[in-house]
């Protein structure tokens, strides 16, 4: 069975009365005015990000790690990053506290990364990084020019264009981290699916396993797509694939024992880096603060179990297409939020659910509250909450939590929630006579099914 996902979420256009652009007008006030403040906030962060210490904080201990792994040492060890990060940046370890954020980050991405970096020791990494940057800021405009192909909207352009330029966008390049290669390998399985080629949206979906603790959940979501669909073993097949050619380029390009090194430097590192990160933006940072160790980790797995189980759900309710796809988008945004690992800039791949959020206008019972109240408050805290924590805005306003990263995405599902299609509500049970009677007459002619849809009307039969 295949899917136009293409044309998965078109929906009739909504009707609008005499008063329709009347009603409409504090929207458009209240989104300009949010605009108008974003522009001028956005140079202010903009100016002050790019002189601190966090300019390719991430990218610098992805050279170390591949330094390392170029000198025979395991890059998965963090005392062995940390002699080359001391060769490599004497001047960033001058301070206490600089030296201690350096010294507490390992590297724990997957080995094709380090594969990557590795023709590019020979240049320093004050010169690699912009090259750096430039190729994950068009992995970045590539994946919105395949949505922009796959959801057709008015002025893709300029919908591009201020999604391209937010803060979320933004911070992944302005670290280093490589979260854009994961959001084109999700927009291009999109791409995949819409076409039928479940297979291949798998093997394209593993290029993201650089970062395992956060394209799990695409993975998954996918998966439940695909079982949909009766298309689950061509995808699983096609992830297989994949799988086993990143394992295989890490064990021939460098070591044999990199995959078995990455696998252990995971396990070491999700037992306590948690409780080190600043600035999280999943629902572990309302409660990694106050709760108990032993408590924290149960609370993270409910959570997770939890998002599985309702993920489950609400594909075996889906219908049509636009089903398929609210549902997916949903299932991306609360993966985000179970997940006790995510950051800002992880919270690129929500991209694919605000195009698609307001590819669709809401149904009339919804407008007036999600375009006139939350609508205003989600463009404000999507444009400057996420580098909050960069700014040190959490001394001016603080609160007992870990990062402000956190409320877009929640604002995100509230709103993703609000424009669901699918019926949750049980179905009704008749009477085992009317449910008997009903399958009787359902091949008869259709003057008796019209007949027995009259005595149901007038409350005859029930």
């Amino acid at each position: 069975m295949t899917s136009s996902l293409g044309n998965a979420g078109t929906a009739p256009p909504a009707r609008v009365g005499a008063g329709g652009g009347h009603n409409r007008m504090p929207a458009r006030i209240g989104t300009a005015v949010a605009a108008g403040a974003v522009l001028i906030l956005l140079f202010l962060i903009y100016k002050d990000m790019l002189g601190l210490i966090w300019t390719s904080y991430d990218f610098r201990i992805f050279y170390a790690a591949a330094r390392a792994l170029q000198h025979g040492a395991n890059p998965y060890d963090i005392h062995q990053v940390f002699r080359q990060e001391q060769i490599l940046y004497p001047a960033l370890l001058s301070g206490t506290e600089q030296r201690e954020l350096i010294q507490q980050n390992p590297y724990v991405q997957g080995p094709v990364l380090l594969v990557a970096l590795l023709p590019a020791l020979r240049w320093t990494p004050t010169a690699v990084y912009p090259v750096w940057f430039a190729g994950l800021a068009a992995m970045t405009a590539l994946s919105l020019v395949v949505l922009a192909h796959l959801w057709p909207v008015p002025r893709p352009r300029a919908r591009a264009l201020w999604l391209f330029l937010s803060p979320i966008a933004f911070l992944g390049p302005f670290f280093g981290q490589v979260d854009a290669l994961l959001l084109l390998s999700l927009v291009l399985a999109l791409r995949f699916v819409g076409r039928g080629h479940h297979g291949y949206a798998g093997t394209v979906l593993t290029l993201g396993l650089i970062k395992p603790q956060i394209m799990a959940g695409p993975l998954l979501v996918c998966a439940l797509m695909a079982w949909r669909h009766g298309r689950l073993p061509s995808y699983l097949t096609g992830a297989f694939a994949g799988t086993l050619v990143t394992l295989a380029l890490g064990t021939l390009v460098s070591m044999p024992a990199l995959p078995l090194l990455w696998l252990a430097g995971l396990g070491h590192f999700s037992r306590g880096a948690v409780y080190a990160q600043p600035d999280l933006s999943s629902l572990t940072t309302l409660y990694i603060n106050w709760l108990p160790h032993r408590w924290d980790t149960a609370l993270a797995t409910t959570i997770l179990v939890v998002w599985a189980c309702a993920q489950t759900y609400l594909w075996q309710r889906t219908r049509t297409r636009h089903d398929e796809m609210w549902c997916l988008m949903l299932g991306l945004v609360g993966w985000l939020l179970a997940t006790p690992y995510a950051h800002p800039h992880d919270d690129i791949l929500t991209l694919p659910a605000v195009w698609f959020l307001y590819t669709h206008r809401p149904t009339p019972a919804l407008r007036a509250m999600s375009q006139r109240a939350l609508t205003p408050l989600f463009v404000l805290s999507w444009w400057l909450l996420p580098a909050a924590g960069l700014l040190g805005l959490a001394r001016h306003i603080p609160l007992p939590m870990r990062g402000y990263g956190i409320v877009p995405v929640l604002l995100l599902a509230v709103l993703l929630w609000q424009r669901r299609t699918i019926s949750l509500s049980p179905r009704r049970r008749h009477p085992p006579s009317t449910r008997i009677r009903w399958a009787r007459t359902t091949h008869r002619a259709p003057r008796q099914a019209d007949e027995l849809a009259r005595a149901i009307a007038t409350n005859r039969l029930l």
